[in-house]
């Protein structure tokens, strides 16, 4: 994944691939926005501007770490 290959494998029961791949493209692409419906049902619990945000990385705490134990 450093190299932005994801490696991991999604865990899905064979139901939930049979269904998504039943959705029709409407539901899934929108407006150029994709996971439409997914957009939808978070939206019911979730506020809408938590799910429009953009991915965002973190911060390692690399200065912290190469003073602590890293030198031990």
């Amino acid at each position: 994944m450093g190299v932005s290959l994801e490696a991991r494998v999604p865990i899905l029961g064979h139901h939930i691939v049979k269904c998504a791949w039943s959705l029709s493209v409407a539901m899934k692409i929108r407006h150029g926005q994709g996971k439409w419906i997914l957009r939808k049902l978070l939206g019911r619990h979730v506020p809408c501007d938590l799910i429009d945000q953009s991915k965002m990385g973190f911060g390692v705490p690399i200065d912290s770490w190469s003073c602590g134990f890293l030198l031990e």
